[in-house]
């Protein structure tokens, strides 16, 4: 195996790792270049999407080789994106031999997922902390709290399921919201829209949403507005699932 074919075999392994992490797609562009570069390969073409990256390079001996890996949703997890940038900046620093690359790769995303009970404190923290400056009083605190710590529950089966965003954050709004009608009806809570506002920031997609402005301010539109629509269309699930709660239980609740 000749060393252009390890290096790009480490660079669209190392891009499809950083986007999947929640990197965005102008910089993982720039850092799959930077690695070629640094092997003296010429005439980089990468060519990237949220789902797909394909890379070829010509190295020195006149050989042109291209790679083409596939990208799985993104899971945001910013200590193993720490990691791959740095691993990348080793690289380019000391060009290590190419087929040692993808044990450093192995190395720099073997990193412990987050604890789900801290990753779930931290949900319970954040959107409480929402509901009470939206207004919510202790009872609201009380609904919102522990309705975090179901949709948190139920998003775990069914990201395993491999479902759709979409689908997932129509579940979550639906089953969340009939709940805040029925704590409403009962008379246990009245800020209604303090509790749908702070809930629904739990599914908005931030990190895409951010990435996707870059990229469009950075030059990179087309891939920009793409994740733009896609970020758009989860927010509007988000509206359609508290939509369809309203039409079967709206009766509950006045206005």
């Amino acid at each position: 195996m000749k060393d252009i074919e390890y290096i790009l075999d480490f660079t669209v392994h190392l891009g499809r790792e950083m986007l999947f992490a929640g990197a965005n797609l102008e910089r993982v562009n720039e850092t799959m270049e930077r690695v070629c570069k640094a092997y003296g390969l010429h005439e980089v073409s990468i060519f990237s999407l949220s789902s797909t990256i394909s890379v070829s390079a010509k190295d020195a001996e006149g050989d042109t080789k291209s790679r083409q890996v596939s990208v799985p949703g993104a899971a945001i997890h910013l200590d193993k994106l720490r990691r791959l940038y740095n691993v990348a900046h080793k690289i380019c620093d000391e060009t290590p031999s190419p087929d040692k690359l993808q044990d450093m790769l192995y190395e720099s995303v073997m990193v412990p997922s987050y604890n789900k009970w801290i990753e779930m404190l931290g949900f319970v923290i954040a959107i409480t902390t929402l509901c009470r400056i939206f207004g919510g009083g202790w009872q609201e605190l009380i609904v919102v709290a522990l309705s975090t710590v179901l949709a948190f529950w139920i998003s775990r089966p069914l990201a395993r399921a491999k479902l759709n965003r979409i689908i997932t954050n129509i579940i979550n709004m639906f089953i969340t919201t009939a709940i805040f009608f029925f704590t409403v009806w009962i008379g246990f809570t009245t800020e209604m829209m303090a509790m749908l506002t702070s809930m629904s920031l739990m599914f908005i997609p931030g990190v895409p949403l951010v990435n996707s402005m870059r990229n469009i301010l950075c030059g990179n539109e087309m891939n920009g507005i793409l994740e733009l629509l896609k970020v758009i269309l989860e927010t509007l699930t988000i509206c359609f699932g508290v939509f369809i709660a309203y039409a079967l239980f709206g009766r509950w609740y006045t206005w």
